[in-house]
């Protein structure tokens, strides 16, 4: 047990190390993720992954394991956000700091019989954050910074049935970890809270009627996260501090099809953002006696889906492999309740290429990949925009729509560059 709990500390050390101070969600998932292989070709993997990045992709995959599959992506990003932290001219239209966070993916997947494959894989599933140095009303520096990150830790397992179907499924363990700084060294708000969920699933098919075509279906199952510490500053020196994080539901189906040397993929996803809608910082005082103070974060985000495509040319028989791609993701975000530390109110696009090369070395075959991908939207929030919020029967503002953690009107924006390689072994 202890050694298991180190681990579990471990992977969530580096996920926090990953996430710096990067802004990546579009809600809190990213169309930049994983791994070179798949970016090259817009991120497309649902119905055709076989590598052990299945776990993240589609579990379904891992019933290609031959006795043993090993993948390790490494996935630098680099890139920064525009918004409207404060009100003040002096926050408006401002550029976040810009922060490079090396993401990654491990995985391996072992055959333990003839229909039965098993694996576990680590990987940073979904963030938020960003961090500002302006000047405050009143002439003073200040920082403004969040960071939040999910990192899962997915045991899976895939079953080979007939009519060349495979069935697979994952159980998620999800470590979150979220800091919030703000003001002269914290001295508005300083918050670092963790927290682990152990109720994750994801179900997945995948299906192979001819030999030149693929299909795949994946659903991942809603979590909520709570996260605590034991102290912090929210305003005034606080004790016991609480949260809650909802990642939500998602669904998605794709397809690949190959034809001589060329093949061609295509991914839908779904994802059911209208799930998260408001979370709460509850802040106790440091006596215990009195009531907490609560800071309200409104989301109220809209269901969303993201489109992939994605092109392979066989240059050289499984020696050299280009690829390109293009991912739509559409707009995620209410305008009503924007913030500094997500993606824009508004559609993101992201163009990749990428190429790789399959070679065998004695009995082991193995694959390196190496893509790049870059991501950008725009997006406009008005103050009209903001006036749209709620309001009750006097006209006033609706208390219960109240966001205290929300940004300004102004013009948002992301520019997002990432550089993948990954290296797999197959036995």
């Amino acid at each position: 047990m202890h050694l298991i709990k180190r681990t579990l500390f471990v992977l969530s050390l580096l996920a926090v190390m990953a996430s710096s101070d990067m802004v990546l969600a579009g809600g809190y998932d990213t169309p930049m993720l994983y791994s070179a292989r798949h970016m090259g070709m817009g991120g497309t993997a649902i119905g055709y992954v076989y590598d052990p990045s299945a776990l993240f992709h589609n579990p379904a995959g891992l019933g290609h394991t031959k006795f043993f599959s090993a993948t390790l992506d490494v996935s630098p990003l680099i890139g920064n956000i525009v918004s409207s932290p404060e009100k003040n001219d002096e926050a408006r239209n401002i550029k976040s700091n810009t922060v490079f966070a090396p993401f990654f993916l491990a995985g391996a997947g072992i055959r333990v019989t003839d229909w039965l494959t098993l694996g576990i894989g680590a990987y940073p599933v979904a963030s938020a954050a960003g961090s500002y140095d302006y000047v405050f009303t009143g002439g003073k520096d200040f920082t403004d910074l969040t960071k939040l990150v999910f990192i899962e830790v997915a045991p899976g397992i895939a079953v080979n049935l007939p009519f060349g179907l495979k069935f697979g499924a994952t159980y998620r363990v999800t470590l979150l970890s979220f800091d919030r700084v703000k003001g002269i060294d914290g001295s508005m708000l300083d918050i670092h809270m963790s927290g682990v969920n152990l109720a994750g699933f994801k179900l997945g098919l995948q299906w192979q009627p001819l030999p030149w075509l693929q299909a795949g279906i994946v659903y991942r199952h809603k979590t909520t996260t709570e996260v605590t510490a034991d102290e912090s500053t929210v305003v005034i020196d606080s004790g016991a501090t609480d949260m809650e994080f909802t990642l939500p539901s998602k669904l998605g189906v794709g397809v690949r099809a190959d034809v001589g040397p060329l093949g061609v993929a295509v991914d839908a996803e779904y994802g059911f953002n209208s799930q998260n809608e408001v979370s709460i910082i509850s802040a106790n005082p440091v006596s215990g006696d009195g009531a907490p103070l609560l800071l309200k974060s409104q989301f109220r985000w809209e269901d969303s889906y993201t489109l992939r495509g994605g092109l392979e040319y066989s240059l050289l028989p499984k020696l050299l492999k280009l690829r390109t791609g293009y991912a739509y993701d559409s707009k995620v975000a209410n305008k009503a309740y924007p913030s500094a530390f997500g993606t824009p109110p508004g559609a993101t696009q992201v163009i990749t290429g990428g190429l790789g090369s399959d070679f065998t070395i004695g009995k082991v075959g193995m694959e390196v990949n190496l893509a790049y991908a870059y991501r950008f939207g725009s997006a406009t929030v008005t103050q009209e925009d903001i006036d749209s919020r709620p309001k009750d029967a006097d006209g006033k503002a609706d208390i219960e729509y109240k966001c205290d953690a929300c940004s300004y009107p102004g013009d948002y924006e992301i520019a997002l560059h990432g550089v993948y390689f990954d290296a797999s072994v197959y036995f």
